[in-house]
């Protein structure tokens, strides 16, 4: 893994947790994301919180960098889900699955995947918004949608990898309408 590509994460969480998809739960993965930015191993750019699964965007300088931000992430957000979900245990049953993206094709179809899987879930069903409400995808420059005055954006950063920046756009465009397939 070089520096120079970025990951595409995905983070099952155990049956007995409670459906994700809730304002409390975003707010708990967002006090994560802060604690997963304090240790300054990842840079998450972007995410997306579907009923039983996370997917992040991450950039990380090495797979030992990658392995100490998702730890801090996976440790915090288990802490503030439990706390809101008003339950104990294990959230997190297995490991994160990293998918390394060295392409403009991987990394576009990356960028689609993970902020339009709403729509793959069926999530997107009556929903005046064109952006899912439990993603990054208001601060995705490519869509210019505006927020509504009550979203809570998770603790992102800007991309640093030629990749999400710009290397992307060589694949073609990421539309807020799409539904994606398998990643």
């Amino acid at each position: 893994m070089r520096a120079s590509w970025p990951v595409h994460v995905t983070l099952r969480v155990g049956r007995d947790v409670p459906y994700l998809r809730k304002r409390n739960i975003w707010r708990a993965i967002g006090k994560a994301t802060l604690a997963a930015a304090r240790t300054g191993a990842i840079r998450l750019v972007h995410a997306s919180v579907q009923h039983d699964h996370l997917h992040l965007l991450v950039e990380a300088k090495d797979q030992y960098a990658l392995a100490k931000g998702m730890h801090a992430f996976e440790v915090s957000a288990a802490h503030w889900i439990n706390r809101a979900a008003a339950r104990r245990g294990r959230v997190f049953p297995d490991r994160y699955h990293a998918h390394v993206l060295k392409t403009p094709r991987e990394a576009r179809n990356a960028l689609q995947y993970v902020l339009c899987n709403w729509r793959k879930h069926g999530e997107d069903k009556n929903n005046r918004f064109a952006v899912d409400w439990y993603s990054t995808g208001f601060a995705f420059a490519e869509w210019a949608q505006r927020a509504p005055s009550e979203y809570e954006p998770l603790a992102t950063s800007e991309p640093a990898s030629w990749l999400l920046r710009v290397g992307w756009r060589r694949a073609g465009t990421v539309s807020p309408r799409a539904k994606p397939g398998r990643a």
